[in-house]
């Protein structure tokens, strides 16, 4: 699977505040590009922080099946969803894990990669 992510509408840097989808400004984390790429429609993510709240929210568990099924361990999040989450989430000011948007992106590339998925950055 190929997965692109627009630079312009991508959410991240910003801790404990990523969504899926920010039914506000239109803004996706990355796991946000890949429920769309899915077949899982923006409705279906408004107010959803992650796809373990599938589980939880009203009207989302049958979107669960689309979920990519690395990303679940049972009804949680797995490692590599939790991994994936804090990769985009953390701040540069205060990372240990990144010093430029680009470490972040190549850390992202490869990770999606384990899962056969090609993550192509686009502005």
């Amino acid at each position: 699977m190929k997965l692109i992510i627009d630079r312009k509408t991508w959410a991240r840097g910003t801790p404990g505040q990523a969504k899926l989808l920010d039914e506000d400004c239109g803004y996706r984390c990355c796991l946000g590009f890949l429920a769309k790429e899915c077949g899982i429609p923006d409705e279906a993510l408004s107010s959803v922080k992650s796809f373990d709240q599938f589980y939880l929210l009203p009207g989302k568990l049958k979107w669960i099946k689309k979920v990519p099924q690395f990303l679940l361990d049972g009804c949680r999040n797995s490692d590599a969803a939790q991994l994936l989450m804090q990769a985009n989430d953390v701040s540069l000011l205060h990372s240990n894990l990144f010093k430029s948007e680009t470490e972040r992106e190549e850390w992202l590339t490869k990770k999606f990669a384990e899962y056969d998925i090609e993550l192509v950055f686009e502005n």
